[in-house]
């Protein structure tokens, strides 16, 4: 038995979060080793306070696997204390207020919905509603779900991950709306740990979580969680806010700032960003969170930003952005956790890495229309030329930002997947306009329709 950086074991892994509260945990994950026959085990673990940085171990063939999942895990310097996390003085007693969970699907996945379903009414969690949000292009047949009060099923007519999203918003009877895929699945305690934020701080405009594999078989999954970062988000809670937060509304308040800061549970400023990077480095659509009125308030998502859409993503980047520049706060809860299956050939993961760079820049394309002050900002504080710059010579060249790893004898990121992301990102803002055109003209038509 070894621990290894992840980096160095790009073999078929499996993926298992560890209660050090819960003993059996451990034996079910050796028996999930076992049955997937694989090398090396890649494992999370919690006390039920925090969830630490994984562990990737190595698995010595010939040898009994739980007692070196076990040794594994000794090694570390956890937190001995595994009991309850321990709410806050307003948190101990609190009423769970009623929370809907919003699911954009085109059922195209059946397995992966089931899954995602069955993961959500094992929520534990009292007063729940689970909509999910039909936006398949043409009639796509429905896979058997559970009969449960809790859960619906409605349609939204217009395209679009964020138009599905919206439909839900506004279908909702929550204080609290929680989004995730329909290719992901929430753990037990993942509202529980999202109602505790919003109760401990009632001024969070949105609470954003951590996502983490649910499986690494293949290359191209190793290649977006180790080297495009995955969706994880760091382990360790955190806030978000403007530098000096001010309201549109206050005439004589100083200036919005550009700059984003990263605050500890103690009020300590842990690093500051632009508000573009900001915005794509604190959470993604699978797993966030908000209060329903500030996303009413908001207008929803951009219905012209998402999947389904030219831009292809980053409707939870204007979102975020937007909350920031007008002075909200954003949480990260990484105990608000999300297993979520990556795309497992290498064709995907190409064209999701194009999308990612199309998303990008389509988000700040649209943060830029919605806000002249916003607009300036971007042009003069954003680095934006540099990094278009570093882009392009990254394009032209061919290299990878993570060649070095090659030096050290592993598999390097493979440079088709870098300059993928470069024409997307140089793509983003003629897919913005594009998409905005077509979504303003089906509202002309549906208006013309109903005169």
């Amino acid at each position: 038995m070894s621990i290894m950086s992840h980096l160095d074991a790009l073999e078929p892994t499996t993926v298992a979060l560890v209660d050090l509260r819960y003993s059996p945990r451990l034996t079910e994950v050796a028996d999930q080793v076992a049955a997937d026959g694989h090398q090396f085990a890649r494992l999370y673990i919690t006390n039920g306070k925090r969830i630490y940085p994984p562990i990737t171990v190595a698995i010595e063939p010939g040898r009994a696997i739980l007692p070196q999942l076990a040794s594994a895990i000794a090694t570390l310097p956890l937190d001995a204390d595994t009991s309850e996390i321990i709410p806050s003085r307003r948190s101990r007693d609190m009423a769970c207020p009623p929370v809907t969970v919003i699911v954009p699907t085109t059922f195209k996945r059946s397995a992966a919905i089931q899954s995602c379903v069955a993961s959500l009414l094992a929520l534990d969690y009292p007063d729940l509603e689970i909509i999910l949000v039909d936006n398949a292009r043409r009639g796509w047949e429905i896979p058997p779900l559970p009969a449960d009060p809790r859960l619906r099923v409605i349609r939204s007519d217009t395209v679009g991950i964020s138009a599905a999203r919206n439909c839900g918003l506004f279908a909702a009877s929550g204080d609290i709306v929680a989004f995730t895929d329909d290719d992901a699945e929430v753990d037990p305690g993942w509202l529980r740990a999202y109602v505790r934020r919003f109760v401990d701080d009632r001024s969070l405009a949105c609470t954003t979580g951590l996502v983490i594999p649910r499986r690494l078989d293949t290359m191209a999954q190793h290649w977006f969680e180790a080297y495009y970062g995955g969706f994880a988000r760091g382990f360790e809670p955190v806030v978000f806010r403007s530098a000096y937060p001010s309201r549109r509304s206050r005439r004589h308040a100083r200036p919005r700032s550009y700059t984003v800061n990263t605050i500890d549970i103690d009020g300590n400023v842990l690093k500051s960003d632009p508000l573009h990077v900001a915005a794509g480095h604190l959470g993604v659509g699978a797993n966030m969170a908000f209060p329903r009125e500030v996303l009413l308030q908001l207008g929803g998502f951009d219905e012209a930003l998402g999947a389904g859409t030219r831009t292809r993503g980053g409707e939870e980047i204007a979102a975020f952005a937007t909350i920031l520049w007008n002075g909200g706060k954003i949480a990260y809860e990484p105990t608000a956790l999300v297993y979520h299956t990556h795309r497992s050939s290498y064709d995907e993961l190409l064209h999701q890495v194009a999308g990612c760079g199309v998303s990008i820049t389509a988000s700040i394309t649209a943060l830029a229309i919605s806000d002249p002050t916003l607009a300036l900002a971007l042009l003069m504080k954003s680095g934006m030329a540099r990094a278009v710059g570093r882009w392009i010579t990254s394009f032209v060249s061919g290299k990878s930002l993570t060649d070095h790893i090659t030096s050290q004898g592993m598999v390097a990121y493979p440079p088709a997947l870098r300059r993928a992301e470069v024409r997307g990102l140089l793509q983003g803002p003629l897919a913005y306009f594009r998409s905005l055109l077509e979504r303003n003209g089906a509202a002309i038509s549906d208006d013309a329709r109903a005169a």
